[in-house]
């Protein structure tokens, strides 16, 4: 359920460059939105819940009306398995997975890789912060 699988995305890295395409040519994007799961049981933190629909949110929604809300009713989570951010909103039960800043740093420091494209910025609204995450990918 996560927009961002980091364990299965190295393994289809992995996967290219042990079948002998040039590192150089493999490029991991970041998409700079989220999924958001309605209607999602507080079990697990909503992580595997079902839901009654989704649909795609922008980050400036995320960081404005989701994280800003820290530590009231909506909590972030780091899925080991996925290695992949998401948080929930137990006050509209919801659940929201989304490339973190967390997560662009984690896709930054991966070190058989030759680059990193950003490959969605429209839910980005103010320079300053896309400059911050653009600044995560320079090695």
């Amino acid at each position: 359920t996560h927009l961002t699988d980091l364990s299965r995305t190295i393994s289809g890295a992995n996967v290219l460059i042990n079948a002998g395409v040039d590192k150089e040519k493999v490029v991991i994007g970041a998409a700079f939105y989220g999924r958001i799961f309605n209607d999602v049981n507080s079990n697990n933190n909503g992580l595997n819940q079902s839901y009654a629909s989704k649909s795609s949110i922008t980050y400036t929604k995320i960081k404005n009306q989701y994280l800003s809300r820290l530590g009231t009713d909506v909590n972030v989570y780091y899925d080991q398995y996925s290695k992949a951010y998401y948080l929930y909103d137990s006050k509209n039960r919801c659940m929201i997975s989304y490339d973190s800043v967390e997560s662009i740093k984690d896709i930054s420091k991966l070190s058989f890789l030759y680059s990193s494209i950003i490959s969605e910025i429209s839910g980005i609204k103010r320079i300053s912060e896309f400059a911050t995450v653009c600044c995560l990918f320079l090695k």
